[in-house]
């Protein structure tokens, strides 16, 4: 099989950087990124762990036939503005590359010919290669993925039916071991790559692969969760106006809101001591049942919770010569919004007056008795706690130095995590109970007071 090379490659790898406006859901600032270059290790910022390899030629060849020899660091560091940490990319990256597409049968990126991408179109698990028909008849609809508006300045919210690109089922080779999470600024966190789905002990990448890959004005690349890993690797690749790398974020979950709690029994009507002899006063009614908190995830918890939002991918671009810059997306989902409050139970009733009994037509033997007032209905819930964002993802730029010198002068690229999720609606609060006077309403003796009657 003729070897894969590439000469003179360096690397960017941005994981929270974000110079958008912050009016969007789908942005918001991020403090910081990296760069990947496989010159000698330096530090601006905070380096986790050196994976620098030694000066020399790479002990891995890898995609760009009629290269001569390996890779050939370059031993002068690259300088970028803003605040960074260069680290350098491990030989798992491109020993893992390289086992994938020759076990797919691919070992001349020359031969494989051109790719132009336009519209909606979402990447398949597997390996995409130039084809004629390289699209699937039956579309995919999107609803949560984002694009970069007319101004350049934002992404906003966009959905559609995207084109499947076809592709081939990824090989079976058994051979790949997971990277280390060395580059996530924030909390340790599994790799995306750690915890993606996998099969036939590989992990399940969308590869896109190409001699020149073209990739037309307001092209939307549309990741699909959980597809999660997307390798784009291409001699050339040429960018159009207004293309964005996105994915489609997951539909959140809800929780219903529980029906209020039951009404508590009317009160009794009231008694003496003595058990028998009836009261004249009113028994106010019961408090309804104050209504319980909304759902939400336990704070204690080393999982995701229910309500989390969805870890955003990882995007890799293998390059030679880069016209234009796309747009890339790989914004953490934001939490869920806490569940809505329980409504509060309904007061009680009070209790039914006891009526007058008349004794002869002169006077009363016991006058009524006042009803009893309405008992308070019970607060309402509430509101849930939102979850938390899902971790931003990471876009590894890999290229000559002078094309990484010239991207870095100005791109647009959303890495931060996702926001907390909203509160839960709070409950309303309960109905007061019904007040009551007499057993009777119509009989003649309502007053206080007894009444006498005149002959």
């Amino acid at each position: 099989m003729k070897p894969l090379y590439i000469s003179q490659v360096t690397a960017l790898t941005i994981v929270t950087i974000i110079w958008f406006s912050a009016g969007s859901k789908c942005s918001q600032e991020g403090p910081e990124f990296f760069f990947d270059d496989p010159g000698p290790f330096q530090t601006v910022n905070t380096v986790r762990q050196n994976n620098i390899l030694p000066n020399g030629t790479w002990p891995f060849s890898f995609p760009f036939p009629g290269r001569l020899g390996g890779i050939v660091l370059n031993p002068a560091p690259a300088t970028f503005p803003g605040n960074f940490t260069v680290l350098s990319p491990t030989s798992e990256q491109l020993k893992q590359h390289k086992t994938v597409l020759e076990a797919a049968g691919i070992s001349d990126l020359s031969a494989l010919g051109d790719m132009t991408l336009s519209g909606l179109v979402m990447p398949q698990i597997g390996i995409t290669v130039p084809s004629a028909d390289q699209y699937e008849a039956q579309g995919a609809l999107f609803q949560h993925a984002c694009q970069v508006d007319a101004s350049r300045t934002s992404l906003v919210r966009f959905g559609g039916i995207a084109r499947r690109l076809k592709a081939k089922p990824p090989p079976s080779t058994g051979l790949f071991s997971l990277l280390p999470d060395n580059l996530h600024a924030g909390p340790p966190r599994p790799t995306v790559r750690a915890s993606a789905p996998s099969t036939g002990g590989m992990v399940v990448d969308s590869y896109i692969v190409a001699r020149t890959l073209r990739l037309e004005d307001n092209l939307l690349i549309i990741l699909d969760y959980p597809n999660l890993y997307l390798t784009i690797i291409a001699e050339e690749v040429i960018v159009g106006q207004n293309v964005t790398i996105t994915w489609e974020r997951p539909m959140q979950h809800t929780s219903r809101k529980l029906d209020p709690p039951g009404k508590p029994p009317k009160a009794d009507p009231p008694f003496w001591e003595d058990g028998t002899t009836p009261g004249l006063w009113g028994v106010t009614g019961q408090r309804g049942i104050d209504g319980i908190k909304g759902f939400e995830d336990d704070p204690r918890r080393s999982s995701k919770g229910y309500l989390d939002g969805a870890d955003a991918p990882e995007i890799e671009l293998w390059t030679l010569s880069l016209k234009g810059r796309p747009v890339v997306d790989v914004g953490g989902q934001d939490g869920g919004q806490g569940g809505p409050g329980q409504d509060g139970g309904d007061g009680g009733d009070g209790s039914t007056g006891w009526d007058a009994v008349p004794e002869f037509l002169i006077d009363c033997r016991r006058s009524h008795g006042a009803g009893g007032n309405g008992g308070d209905g019970g607060k309402g819930g509430d509101g849930g706690t939102g979850g938390d964002g899902g971790h931003g993802g990471r876009f590894k730029f890999y290229a000559p130095q002078s094309v990484l010198t010239e991207f870095a002068r100005g791109f647009l690229t959303k890495a931060d995590g996702g926001g907390r999720g909203e509160g839960g609606v709070t409950g309303l609060a309960g109905n007061g109970g019904e007040g009551h006077k007499c057993l009777r309403a119509n009989m003649a003796y309502r007053s206080e007071q007894p009444r006498i009657a005149v002959a």
